[in-house]
C-alpha cells in the first residue's frame, strides 16, 4: 500500500473515531402510568449502572451524575483533557403520555478532574455544546432504546 494511501486511510480513521459530530438526541412516547415518569426514569437508570443526581419530578427533568468516560480528547490549558459526560432526561406531559428526550452533556475536562458529589465536576473544563463523539452518540442511543423498552415506550421522529 502506498504512503499517501495510508496516510488517507488513517486521517479517515481517525476522523471517525475521533471527531465530534452534532449529537442526536433519543426522543419516546411512553404512555401514562400509575408511576411518576421521574421515578421510572431513575430506577431504570441506576439499572444501568447510571447514578441518578438529580430528580426533578415537577420540571420532568432526571439527570446522572457527572463521569469521566476516560475518552482522551485534546487538551484544557495544556493538560491531557478527557470527556465527561452525564445524561439529562426530560419528560414532558401531553394527551398521548410522555415526551420524553434522552441527550447527553459533555465537556472535556484536564486530567485530574474530579466530581465528588456527582452534580458538578471540579476542575478546569471546557464545553463541548452538543457534539458527541460517534461512540458516544452509539451509548447515548443503547440508554435511549433501554429506557424505551422499559417504560413500553414507541419510537418516534426528530
Amino acid at each position: 500500500m502506498k504512503k499517501h494511501t495510508r496516510g488517507v486511510l488513517f486521517l479517515v480513521l481517525l476522523h471517525s473515531i475521533g471527531c465530534s459530530h452534532a449529537q442526536l438526541p433519543y426522543q419516546f412516547m411512553a404512555p401514562s402510568s400509575a408511576n411518576a415518569p421521574a421515578d421510572d426514569v431513575a430506577r431504570l437508570l441506576a439499572q444501568e449502572g447510571r447514578t441518578p443526581a438529580l430528580i426533578d419530578a415537577q420540571a420532568g427533568i432526571v439527570q446522572t451524575s457527572w463521569e469521566n468516560t476516560g475518552f482522551m480528547y485534546g487538551q484544557v490549558q495544556g493538560v491531557t483533557a478527557t470527556i465527561w459526560r452525564r445524561y439529562t432526561v426530560t419528560l414532558a406531559q401531553s394527551p398521548e403520555g410522555h415526551r420524553v428526550v434522552v441527550r447527553a452533556d459533555v465537556q472535556r475536562c484536564a486530567q485530574g478532574a474530579t466530581s465528588h458529589d456527582g452534580a458538578h465536576v471540579m476542575g478546569s473544563c471546557e464545553g463541548l455544546g452538543d457534539s458527541l463523539v460517534p461512540a458516544h452518540q452509539q451509548e447515548l442511543e443503547r440508554l435511549g432504546d433501554r429506557l424505551r423498552q422499559g417504560m413500553s415506550g414507541t419510537a418516534v421522529s426528530i
